[in-house]
């Protein structure tokens, strides 16, 4: 009797145990089940950012793609402007060397040339001179000077006293040779000898004004293309 009593109360304890231990691990049921719906959530959650962020990023990505394409175009578009101007800028440099070239060879040429003229004069003097154009105890003066003058060669009017072989003037910014006798009486011009004389005062001038028109053309071209 008394030993079935004391099985009865330990299988009454033991059902007390186990019922505790049953609503233990429901308890712990239902946090585990709260725990996995707060994950669950966060999981959505997580899972929505990072739809949010894909968006976020395609739509930037389209964008930059956008304006990369739009500069590459702008790239190209100046850079198919510039090649022309590149182009003209190199032909320009090419132009202005040529320029450069035809005005020092110009100078000399016009250096050697005045140089001739100015021997040849003292030739054709000596040998008006002997020819009787002038008279054998003296000279005419030769000079060569920057003038601002008429568009056209003429003889000048020659100041009192000269021998009227006189002086010719040219275009502005040209030469005016200036072939002068002195007021000696013992220097005197053959009239036949004056026209002779003139022609080659007139020859002379046009040939230097020709030469010095020519630098000076040459040198304006210069001056608007370095501008």
């Amino acid at each position: 009797m008394d030993l079935q009593v004391n099985s009865a109360k330990s299988a009454e304890k033991d059902v007390k145990q186990l019922k505790a231990k049953l609503a233990d691990e429901q308890m712990l049921d239902i946090s585990l089940e709260a725990k996995v719906v707060e994950y669950q959530a966060k999981a959505e959650q997580s899972d929505e950012h990072k739809r949010q962020l894909e968006k976020e990023r395609n739509l930037r990505h389209e964008e930059d793609t956008k304006g990369l394409n739009n500069a590459k175009l702008e790239a190209e578009s100046r850079g198919r402007d510039l090649e022309p101007r590149r182009r003209k800028i190199e032909a320009i440099m090419v132009e202005v060397d040529v320029i450069k070239a035809n005005i020092g060879s110009a100078k000399d040429v016009a250096s050697a040339t005045q140089q001739q003229l100015l021997r040849k004069s003292e030739e054709i003097v000596n040998e008006t001179s002997g020819l009787g154009c002038f008279s054998p105890l003296s000279q005419p003066k030769l000079s060569l000077l920057a003038s601002s003058s008429p568009d056209t060669c003429s003889p000048s009017s020659t100041p009192a006293g000269v021998s009227p072989l006189g002086a010719v003037n040219c275009q502005g910014n040209m030469l005016k040779l200036s072939l002068l006798a002195s007021s000696s009486p013992t220097l005197a011009l053959h009239p036949r000898r004056w026209p002779v004389c003139r022609r080659w005062v007139l020859s002379t001038v046009k040939a230097l004004s020709s030469l010095a028109g020519q630098n000076e053309a040459l040198a304006g071209r210069l001056g608007r293309l370095q501008n």
